[in-house]
């Protein structure tokens, strides 16, 4: 018969040995789902899409609130392979049920509403697909209702190595997939631009983890900074291994806008990451030297794709034509007043233009889809994530905003909400937020 003093240590023994087992089933299904995917692309197992939906579900409902990020962080490289807007769909649905304290009727709840309820308004008068608006709304409720969470608590030094192996895992997709059909160093000396596999002749056989190649310039950037931000969190000289394959597969990639955000990134982590004007100094002593002996290498290593690198930066259009883009959405937008306003929606806006392509500028695609009412939402949007972001982290430092920052500039050159993964490398970029630099400042409580 059980004392009633025994009664809580019993409840707490339940919760305790419930906890180990979900947690072992965490690891079990996350290791699966890795297997799977690498399987996949690198052996060529045949491995419906479904089966990574399922699995990605069934982790996003039996992990915790960080494990949960940590899987959307890992998830975020892969995206395309696997089936990356279902799985966040999952993922949003155990973001609400595990966040018991988050706020359901706030300011910025009601512009995430305000902007979605546009996106439907304007889009309606023209051709509209409701899968896709609801593939959006997704991703933006997911990276909104995360960044905007005063009350949020994260392991943000976990999620960025979650990000990191989901990065090496599609690496290794990309590697495994042309090693199939090249040997090694026939691979090195392609010349071509790294991640788009069929610009090598490998045929898309169904969905797998592919690029484009700007895309892969984006998160080898990525990789590249948040190495650099665990580095100094640990102190532990491994990440200069991932700083380095991350640059190196980011000039592979041939992606002027993510190479020009890379090199103004690194620069503005090693001016803000200093503590005094003499640390600066060597910061930016140790980046020119450590830029110079990686430049060597990789001219050793990859003559090819840093001669091509070399003339694609050289042209005498560096935009590729961007520029005339712009210059063309602008008059539209001139003359049209409404859709200055209001936007003509982000489904298809091109067409709506009755143009063949689409904007290379995130701000301008803004302004496109959404209007000068969208882009004031959006701006204030950002705005309240920083703040709040920043605040749920009273030790953050200003070089934890620089991949952030990069990544925006990264996205200057391409495609902006309408890549629905960048809205998740974003997501990541916030939680660099959390890493906790000064460990004798006590955290603060939000209610």
């Amino acid at each position: 018969m059980m004392v009633p003093g025994q009664s809580k240590s019993v409840v707490f023994d339940n919760n305790r040995n419930g906890n180990s087992v979900l947690r072992f089933l965490t690891v079990l299904f996350f290791i699966v789902f890795s297997a799977l995917v690498l399987g996949r692309d690198v052996i060529g197992l045949p491995v419906n899409k479904y089966i990574f939906i399922v699995l990605g579900a069934v982790i996003c409902f039996i992990c915790d609130k960080t494990e949960l990020l940590c899987f959307v962080a890992f998830i975020a490289p892969l995206h395309t392979g696997v089936s990356g807007v279902y799985i966040s769909g999952f993922a949003l649905i155990a973001f609400f049920i595990k966040n018991k304290q988050i706020k359901r009727s706030n300011v910025s709840h009601l512009l995430i509403f305000a902007l979605l309820a546009l996106e439907l308004i304007v889009g309606l008068h023209y051709e509209f697909s409701y899968v896709e608006y609801i593939r959006l709304a997704i991703c933006f409720i997911l990276l909104f209702t995360v960044t905007l969470d005063s009350g949020l608590e994260v392991d943000g030094e976990k999620v960025l190595k979650f990000f990191l192996f989901g990065y090496f895992i599609a690496l290794i997709c990309i590697w495994g997939q042309m090693l199939r059909s090249f040997s090694f160093s026939q691979i090195l000396s392609l010349g071509v631009r790294f991640g788009e596999l069929s610009r090598v002749g490998i045929e898309d056989e169904g969905m797998r983890v592919s690029f484009n190649s700007n895309d892969l310039g984006f998160i080898s950037m990525l990789a590249a900074l948040f190495s650099l931000l665990l580095l100094k969190k640990s102190g532990k000289k491994l990440y200069i291994v991932p700083f380095a394959f991350a640059v190196i597969t980011s000039i592979m990639t041939m992606s002027r806008g993510a190479n020009i955000a890379l090199v103004i990134g690194l620069i503005l982590y090693f001016l803000f990451s200093a503590d005094n004007k003499r640390k600066t100094a060597r910061n930016v002593i140790i980046a020119v030297v450590s830029i110079a002996v990686l430049l060597q290498v990789m001219w050793w290593l990859i003559p090819n794709y840093f001669t091509a690198f070399s003339e694609r930066m050289g042209v005498e259009d560096i935009s590729n034509g961007r520029w005339d883009i712009a210059l063309f959405y602008f008059r539209a937008l001139w003359h049209n007043p409404v859709g200055l306003l209001f936007g003509v929606g982000l489904q298809k806006y091109n067409a709506k233009y009755d143009y063949t392509l689409s904007a290379h500028n995130a701000t301008q695609e803004i302004l496109i889809a959404w209007g000068i009412l969208g882009f004031v939402i959006v701006m204030a949007l950002f705005v309240r994530a920083v703040i709040i972001t920043k605040n749920n982290n009273p030790g953050f430092r200003l070089f934890q905003a620089v991949p952030l920052i990069t990544l925006l500039i990264g996205l200057q050159s391409s495609q902006g909400f309408s890549g629905l993964s960048h809205m998740q490398y974003l997501l990541v970029c916030f939680m660099a937020f959390y890493l906790e630099y000064d460990n004798g400042i006590k955290k603060k409580e939000y209610d």
